[in-house]
């Protein structure tokens, strides 16, 4: 299940608004939406993290939260190596 509908499955099954959400775990209500809506996709652990602890999630419930998040570094391009720089340069 993508993260997006996990946390709103959890989010609403804790009865709280994503204005609720937000406030207990120090995100915006436009990160939530975000987060929920996928336009953001890859958040950082520590956001997870807040977000498990907001929602009440039981250890299972966080596990599957957080195995639902995709790596922000399986986005990012591989970095060059240093010596790939150093060349280029003479």
């Amino acid at each position: 299940m993508a993260f997006g509908t996990l946390l709103r499955q959890y989010r609403r099954a804790a009865e709280l608004t994503q204005e609720v959400l937000a406030e207990r775990s120090g995100l915006s209500v436009d990160a939530v939406s975000a987060l929920e809506r996928g336009a953001r996709r890859a958040p950082r652990r520590i956001t997870v993290d807040r977000l498990a602890a907001a929602l009440g999630l039981t250890p299972p419930e966080r596990e599957a939260l957080i195995a639902s998040a995709p790596s922000r570094a399986a986005r990012r391009p591989p970095r060059r190596p240093a010596s790939a720089w150093r060349s280029r340069r003479r």
